[in-house]
């Protein structure tokens, strides 16, 4: 039942973000870096907002075993008077928030967009609800019609020239759409309508403000690099960053989201078993770098084709940052099979360390960076973070698998090795031959490795063979004692 319930909500949220990403890819044509930008400005400080609007007393709920009929309507009241406050009082001060945070690009664009907050979190607590009663399919579908509804209405309005206000106009209606589905199934599957009790509230208060201030964090995390992008290059800079990492990551979690969700129930499961989690670290990351580091060393020599391709013209700004942000993107994703690890063991404090020592690290860098090189340099700040979370998870797996800390490395011999192979065909080539020939010989390069792979799992009769194989390719020596 727990994987078909996963499997529900994955395949929901995995359509849900191929729609998305395959309708923004066709109207960014239409549209300018700085429309996308001014949109990205607007929805970092709304979510900024949402985060004190009380909402994740809405994951509280979920884990409260003694709920009432009452909790549900307070919730809904409280996280509301909140978030309508916060509404009103930051449209007040928009002008000053503007002048360090987008000019008059953010006050247009946030003057329109800011009244989707109250929406935003009054549609977390109901589906906060409905899972509760886990209603994963109807949460899905609930899900997929909005962004339908998004697909229809953005392209409709990028069509009639609305500009930044289709993008924002779009998921106001998405977010709205999605909050009338989800009350529509709560009022029909439970009483909604009774007298409020707010003292009840107050038992889910120390889990919601812990989950407030974890958020907090996470959010300065994932945004601290585009405060910086704005004060680079403003409006347009952030709509060339924001696109640039969205194409590599979209492709790039959903491979390691679908990998993480194993390996964290396999790491779980086998927890005391050092020997277990050792040999299947090193293969999945191994395999992993076998997959990403050659497929980045492609993008980086077909970055200018890939963006005149995929955007147009109009954003070919965004080859060189696109080209950085590859790197981070690929060691941001590869670090989350080492979070699988770790959490498995209950390494959760330490892991935060490592989280903040990142985040210092992108704000040093940013702020060396960010004026002599502009949007490269902030790029190259984030890639600087993320090595440093890296090499600091390492270091901490490194002691649950028992494995040389600079072992680890030996794995990305043979990756390395073939993505210098593409350097020097596609040197060889790039003067002589067609385009078309050139990017035939590369990916039937990449693809040898896994065929050759593939014919040895298919000509194995024991797993352990395989496994075997795959240690000898990382040029790591397992002691014969800890096969399996």
């Amino acid at each position: 039942m727990l994987l078909k319930n996963i499997l529900t909500t994955g395949s929901f949220n995995i359509s849900s973000q191929i729609i998305i990403f395959a309708v923004e890819i066709f109207i960014a044509r239409m549209l300018i870096p700085e429309d996308f930008g001014a949109f990205a400005l607007s929805l970092i400080v709304i979510e900024l907002l949402s985060i004190f609007s009380f909402k994740y007393v809405g994951l509280s709920y979920i884990q409260d075993q003694n709920d009432t009929e009452s909790d549900l309507i307070s919730m809904v009241i409280f996280s509301f008077a909140i978030s309508m406050f916060l509404t009103f009082v930051s449209l007040y001060f928009v002008e000053n928030i503007a002048t360090f945070w987008g000019g008059d690009v953010f006050v247009n664009s946030y003057s329109a967009f800011v009244y989707i907050l109250p929406v935003m979190t009054l549609e977390f607590i109901f589906r906060s609800s409905v899972l509760k009663r886990k209603a994963y399919f109807f949460n899905g579908l609930s899900e997929i019609f909005s962004v339908l509804a998004y697909a229809v209405c953005v392209i409709t309005l990028v069509y009639n020239d609305f500009g930044f206000l289709s993008l924002i106009y779009a998921y106001m209606l998405r977010q709205l759409l999605k909050l009338v589905l989800l009350f529509y199934f709560t009022i029909k599957e439970q009483r909604f309508f009774v007298t409020p009790n707010f003292v009840r509230l107050t038992r889910l208060n120390k889990m919601t403000i812990a989950l407030m201030m974890q958020n907090l964090f996470l959010f300065f995390s994932a945004n601290t690099d585009k405060y910086f992008v704005n004060l680079a290059a403003g409006a347009s800079g952030v709509g060339l960053y924001t696109r640039a990492l969205k194409l590599l990551k979209v492709p790039l979690n959903q491979i390691v989201n679908n990998v993480s969700s194993v390996l964290y129930v396999e790491y779980s499961k086998y927890q005391n078993n050092h020997i277990y989690l050792k040999r299947n670290f090193i293969i999945t990351n191994f395999l992993l770098c076998l997959l990403f580091l050659p497929a980045i060393t492609i993008l980086n020599i077909f970055a200018y084709d890939i963006v005149i391709y995929i955007y147009g013209i109009k954003w070919i700004a965004m080859v060189p940052v696109l080209k950085v942000l590859s790197f981070g993107a690929v060691i941001s994703c590869i670090s989350i099979t080492f979070g699988d690890l770790l959490k498995s063991q209950g390494i959760v404090y330490k892991e935060l360390f490592s989280n903040i020592a990142s985040l210092i690290i992108l704000v040093i860098t940013s702020l060396l960076f960010y004026k002599s090189y502009g949007l490269t340099g902030i790029a190259w700040a984030y890639v600087s973070s993320q090595v440093v979370f890296l090499l600091l998870q390492l270091k901490l797996v490194s002691k649950v698998v028992q494995l040389a800390y600079f072992s680890y490395f030996r794995l990305l011999i043979l990756p390395t090795f073939i993505s210098v192979i593409f350097i020097i065909i596609y040197s060889s080539l790039s003067t002589r031959f067609s385009f078309t020939l050139m990017v035939c010989t590369l990916f039937l390069t990449y693809l040898f490795p896994w065929a050759f792979l593939y014919l040895i799992f298919r000509r194995s009769n024991c797993k352990n063979n395989v496994e075997k194989m795959i240690l000898k390719l990382c040029f790591i020596k397992i002691d014969s004692r800890e096969d399996l």
